[in-house]
């Protein structure tokens, strides 16, 4: 064997030497990466985490027209020794409403008042398949909150009658009526997620 030829085979078993020592398992790689990005690409264990649920002992209300039905959500809330948030309440203080948002959103829970405020079809309908429907800025509230919160610490409070809007499987949604029912099933939602009730 020439000089060249023994150099190469020692440098070959060198590299093969060190490819071993390089590879990786790829089990103990995925565990890495799952622990640095999460299993959605959500970066938690040090890196950038999603928001907290925020203050324990704050209720978010998204509420349309309906004033009776806000007021009485809001006792409740307040008998419970819970503080419930109604951004109309607020002060606007020359912020946009997404700025409020921003602002008031610390909370731990929302409630949405699904009430029977607007009335809707399908263009192709007509006048008879006209259905109670809640308003717009309620159905956009309770998308934002499901995003921020997540669906378990989002109720929807559901009038008779009101059409259930498409795509929300999995949020809570509870019968609003009279026979205050509500209020005992709403309970039991609000312990589960860890809110801190009045003994």
């Amino acid at each position: 064997m020439t000089i060249v030829g023994l150099a190469m085979t020692i440098g070959q078993k060198t590299d093969s030497k060190s490819m071993a020592r390089k590879m990786v398992d790829p089990y103990q790689y995925t565990q890495d990466i799952l622990k640095q990005y999460g299993p959605g690409g959500t970066a938690y264990e040090g890196g950038r985490k999603l928001p907290e649920p925020g203050n324990p002992k704050k209720v978010f209300v998204s509420h349309g027209h309906d004033d009776k039905a806000k007021t009485d959500v809001k006792s409740f809330l307040e008998t419970k020794g819970l503080e419930p948030i109604i951004l109309a309440d607020q002060p606007n203080a020359g912020r946009t409403i997404f700025e409020k948002f921003e602002d008031y959103g610390d909370v731990g829970f929302a409630i949405i008042l699904l009430t029977a405020d607007d009335m809707g079809r399908a263009n192709a309908g007509t006048a008879a398949d006209l259905r109670p429907r809640a308003r717009q800025n309620v159905i956009m509230e309770m998308g934002y909150f499901m995003a921020k919160l997540g669906r378990g610490r989002v109720c929807a409070l559901l009038q008779d009658g009101v059409e259930i809007p498409s795509n929300i499987s999995g949020i809570v949604t509870i019968r609003f009526a009279a026979d205050e029912k509500w209020e005992s099933e709403l309970t039991r939602e609000l312990v589960y997620a860890g809110l801190r009730l009045r003994p």
